[in-house]
């Protein structure tokens, strides 16, 4: 067994039993296992589906400029 291996056992067996339970469920989640995991709902799988079909918007959209260009256009002829 590996240092780093002999170091985790002695910190796993030194944490109150509280703290094991909530250090298996990250260790299942880093695993890939997740047993007892609630199943997908219906409404999640249809969210999931929509989202393949969702377009990526504008990276560099400059809120403050759009803005400021619609109000120059808007009171243009009040000056």
């Amino acid at each position: 067994m590996t240092a780093m291996k002999q170091r985790a056992i002695e910190l796993i067996t030194s944490l109150p039993e509280d703290k094991v339970f909530y250090l298996v469920r990250f260790l299942e989640g880093l695993d890939g296992s997740q047993t007892g995991t609630a199943k997908v709902t219906d409404a999640q799988l249809a969210y999931q589906e929509l989202q393949k079909y969702r377009r990526p918007g504008k990276a560099d959209a400059d809120g403050k400029a759009e803005l400021r260009t619609a109000w120059e256009r808007k009171f243009a002829g009040l000056d």
